[in-house]
């Protein structure tokens, strides 16, 4: 409307502009088929859904009587979109998670086993009391694969769990339980519209 002060203009377009940057790029990224669950929370990973929604409401609260009727419809609904996105993001980020700790836990008990196998032989061996000097450089190329061997569970679990971790931080929206002080600063260096102190 021509009466809507600019204040409110800007800061609707500032929302606008990068919500549509990021629909345009999760469409382009998501269309088509997908060969994981991963390749669906991917493009997801570092957008704050639960902000964006905050900020719809906060941008509907604050213009409410300078907005018209069109515009305030048009954020309200944005606001459950942004809301039903971190939804399904989170549904998603779950299922992700189930099947990388049920990977997780085969890969441990394969390389476990295999591990306390190798390590039982290579104790047995020196344990008789003569390792076959004849056979002392094939001795060697075994101990070091039992080493090897032995700290895979070890690596297994430190790989997993540091990327397990990692999509879980960078997936994670507290929303509208976030301190006033802690106003999702990725999204406030955006341009977002801050919150009345």
């Amino acid at each position: 409307a021509a009466d809507t002060p600019i204040s409110a203009l800007e800061s609707i377009c500032r929302f606008g502009s990068r919500t549509r940057e990021h629909t345009e790029d999760l469409s382009s990224r998501l269309t088509g088929g997908t060969e994981s669950v991963f390749a669906v929370v991917l493009p997801t990973i570092d957008h704050d859904y639960a902000g964006a929604a905050n900020e719809a409401r906060r941008l509907e609260h604050r213009f409410d009587e300078e907005l018209p009727a069109r515009a305030s419809s048009l954020l309200s609904e944005l606001r459950e979109l942004f809301v039903i996105a971190d939804a399904t993001r989170q549904y998603f980020t779950t299922i992700y998670l189930q099947r990388e700790l049920a990977r997780l836990s085969r890969l441990i008990t394969y390389s476990g086993t295999a591990a306390i196998l190798l390590s039982t032989l290579v104790i047995m061996i020196y344990a008789s009391g003569y390792p076959p000097v004849a056979f002392e450089g094939w001795l060697l190329v075994l101990v070091s694969a039992a080493l090897a061997v032995a700290f895979s569970p070890l690596a297994v679990l430190f790989a997993y769990v540091v990327r397990i971790s990692a999509v879980l931080k960078r997936t994670s929206a507290p929303g509208a339980f976030t301190p006033p002080g802690e106003f999702h600063r990725s999204y406030e260096a955006r341009g977002a519209v801050r919150p009345p102190g």
